[in-house]
């Protein structure tokens, strides 16, 4: 099983911002799902199990700031008895040009403090 979690900020303020990016993947993954996520109380998340091919995933957004992610992170992988290299974090990065995608395994949090959070 995979966690796929989303970063971003609660709120208005920040609803369709580049800062959101993780969120808004994460509810198009679940609408492609045929899904919606459902507050996750345990966690402090909002999340939905789904399938992607033969993985079980389950998708999901903090209900948090990006900057504390760590601990509802934290609480939905014990939660799903996810392995920590099974999670996948979609942020965004002010460093990459808007509409690029960067694909990365391992290494630090390059500055972006939900990485360092989590």
């Amino acid at each position: 099983m995979y966690a796929v979690i989303g970063l971003g900020n609660p709120g208005e303020k920040y609803a369709r911002t580049r800062h959101n990016a993780g969120h808004m993947l994460i509810d198009v993954m679940a609408e492609r799902a045929e899904g919606s996520l459902k507050a996750h109380r345990a966690s402090g998340t909002h999340a939905l199990g789904a399938r992607m091919g033969e993985e079980r995933v389950i998708l999901a957004t903090c209900d948090s700031y990006m900057n504390t992610s760590g601990g509802p992170v934290k609480k939905l992988l014990d939660y799903y008895k996810v392995a920590p290299e099974n999670l996948i974090v979609i942020h965004d990065d002010l460093d990459l040009p808007f509409g690029t995608v960067k694909l990365k395994r391992g290494g630090g949090e390059g500055g972006h403090n939900g990485l360092k959070s989590i």
